[in-house]
Formats: structure tokens, sequence, C-alpha cells
């Protein structure tokens, strides 16, 4: 069987009436109140002592990061710093570049499909086919942007003229076949009011 005993705490004050003694009175009443207090909450003792050791080890933790750095590792830092930069420079370089490239294409693509004569598609698969490589040469950054440009606009004006001469050539021809037919019919409406006319005369010298 459990035995539990408790001690009695006995506190005694004796003083005499006087503002001395009174003091004295209400330093110890105080005393005792605040040793009561902490008796009476082990707890809040407790979190009180881990909030000063969590204050601590945070002022040792701010005290090590304040560090200053060392001349070699503000130059690693620099260097580092320096080479990032350059390489995101370089990625929007070569991003811009496959933009430029991408949008010359379609743009020859359209100008291919807004020629005012018609083309042939073996025609249209060669100029593309022109320009597809020199825009990717363009984005390697073997060839220049007026390089690209020029290259593509030679293709197609070369195309624009070929087109519009078969287009003048085409209707010179069905022109022409117009002329004929007409000339054709004339001579056939001709030939046979001759015929026409010369079965009247055979007809009268009959009669």
């Amino acid at each position: 069987m459990l035995e539990i005993q408790a001690s009695k705490i006995v506190n005694t004050v004796t003083f005499t009436v006087d503002k001395q003694s009174i003091a004295q009175a209400q330093a110890a009443a105080n005393n005792l109140q605040k040793h009561f207090e902490k008796l009476a909450n082990p707890k809040i003792r407790f979190q009180a002592q881990k909030q000063r050791r969590q204050k601590a080890r945070e002022q040792i933790a701010d005290s090590k990061s304040a560090i200053p750095k060392t001349s070699s590792d503000v130059k690693q830092q620099r260097i580092a710093e320096k080479a990032a930069k350059a390489q995101a420079r370089e990625a929007a370089k070569i991003a811009k570049r496959n933009e430029t490239a991408d949008l010359k294409f379609r743009s020859a693509r359209l100008q291919l499909g807004g020629l005012k004569h018609p083309i042939t598609a073996a025609e249209e698969y060669r100029v593309l086919s022109t320009a597809k490589r020199v825009t990717e040469e363009f984005k390697q950054g073997t060839r220049s942007a007026a390089s690209m440009n020029q290259a593509i606009r030679e293709e197609i004006t070369l195309l624009r003229r070929i087109s519009t001469i078969r287009a003048k050539q085409t209707a010179q021809i069905k022109e022409q076949q117009r002329i004929e037919a007409k000339n054709y019919t004339g001579t056939a409406k001709r030939l046979k009011g001759g015929k026409g006319e010369a079965a009247l005369l055979n007809k009268s010298d009959f009669g």
C-alpha cells in the first residue's frame, strides 16, 4: 500500500507595530506570496525557462550568421552571380533568335499564299524548304538576320516573277485561242454561206 506523507509548512512572522515592522511584514508577505505562486505554477516556470533557452539559441544563431564573410567568399559569390546573369542573358538571346526565326518562316508562308498569280505545289515546297533552312541557320547563329531576310526575299521575289510571266503567257495563249476560234467560226460560216449560194446558182442553171 502506498503511503503519502505531506509536510506542513509553517511560516511565522513576528514584528512590533511600528513603521519599520510594518514594512518588514509587507516584504515578508510578498516573498511568501511569490514562493507559493512558484510552487502552484510549475508549468509556467518551466515554460519561462524554455523560452529563455530558445531565445539564447536564437541569439547564438544570429551571431553566427552575422559573422562577416571573407574576401574569398565575397569573390566567389560575385563570380557565381556574374555567371548566372550571363546565362540568363544568353538564354534570353537564344529565345529571341528562335522567336524571330519562327516569325520569319510564318511570314514567308503567308507571302506565298498572298501571291497574285497561282504557283505550283513544287514551287511552294522549294521556297518553304529554303525558308526553313535559312531560319534554322539563323537559330544556330551561323547566319545573320540580314542574310536570312535577303535569302527568303529573293526566293519569293523570283517565284512572284515566274508566276507573273506564266500568268501573262497563259493569258496570251487563251487570247490567241479565242481569236483562232473566232476566225474559225467566221470562216466556217462563210464557207457554209458560199456553198449555199453555189447550190442556188446551179439550180437556176438547170431550170
